[in-house]
């Protein structure tokens, strides 16, 4: 298991790089990803547009997103 923290007090104005995030999403890229733990989904994405292109990616390569409320498998 990764924790991936290095974003922590990145805003979400678009100026700003998150690579914390962008690792993420290639590691998912790669296959190397079967699940992502989230505390809470907005903290993680901050926005709307990179919340579903998360839950897109993660349906393509079968990867489970886990919050506090449940487990959801996206490529149903």
């Amino acid at each position: 298991m990764v924790t991936i923290d290095e974003d922590l007090g990145r805003s979400v104005s678009g100026t700003v790089s998150r690579p914390g995030f962008e690792s993420l999403f290639a590691q998912l890229r790669h296959g190397l990803v079967g699940a992502v733990f989230c505390l809470e989904g907005s903290r993680l994405a901050r926005n709307g547009r990179d919340w579903h292109h998360l839950l897109e990616l993660c349906g393509l390569v079968s990867a489970r997103v886990i919050d506090g409320h449940g487990a959801y498998d996206s490529s149903l």
